[in-house]
This record gives structure tokens, sequence and C-alpha cells, in this order.
């Protein structure tokens, strides 16, 4: 539901992903980006999302797994959730005002598994 993240969101949210270069700025781009990355039309898009909630220096944080659509199909990973991304959550005023983006070599310092079934 992009608008009840939209409402989560500080109008200048910041978004890094160290070590790319990658970063945005603002509650607009980032929605911009989701909706993309949500949209089975769409050349962004990835595929089924699931976030599993876990802290990170006392933190909130979501690592995110997807089921991609173009994955091989083996029997023993068909309709697995694979890493994708873990999100550092700063939360000031109810709002969250920066998010800092990791990739999934991050996702074992957690106890998080790569795959989830």
């Amino acid at each position: 539901d992009l608008d009840a993240l939209a409402n989560l969101l500080a109008e200048d949210v910041r978004v890094t992903m160290p070590p790319y270069p990658l970063w945005l700025v603002g509650r607009d781009a980032l929605v911009t980006l989701s909706r993309r990355a949500l949209d089975p039309s769409s050349s962004s898009y990835l595929g089924q999302w699931r976030g599993v909630h876990t802290m990170a220096n006392r933190q909130p944080a979501v690592a995110y797994y997807v089921e991609r659509p173009d994955a091989p199909l083996t029997r023993e990973l068909a309709g697995a959730y694979r890493a994708q991304v873990l999100d550092v959550l700063r939360v000031e005023d109810d709002r969250i005002t920066e998010i800092t983006s990791f990739d999934p070599g991050r996702f074992a310092a957690f106890g998080l598994p790569l795959v989830l079934t």
C-alpha cells in the first residue's frame, strides 16, 4: 500500500545504500521508486516481496525477501523468497527520516536466512 508507505515517511526522508553511491532524497522519490519495483508491468519489477521485522543497533529494521518470477524453478526452491535487502530505519516523531539499505551479505549477522519458503 503505497499511500500507507507515504504516510510513514518524512517529507525529506533519505535513503542510502553503502557502499554504493545510490541515494534518494524525499518521500516522492522513494514512493516513485517503490511503485516501479512493485508494478508487474514495470521493467523494474522484481517479484513478490515479504518483509521480516528485526532490529539493528536498537533501531527498527526490515529484512526484505523477493520471490522472483524469472528465477529458475527447482523443486526445493519453488515459491521461495530470496534475500534482497536489509533496511535499517531511523524514526523521529513517528516518521521514517532515514533508511540505510544493506545487501543480503549482512543477513547472517542478524541470524536471518537467505531463503524463506
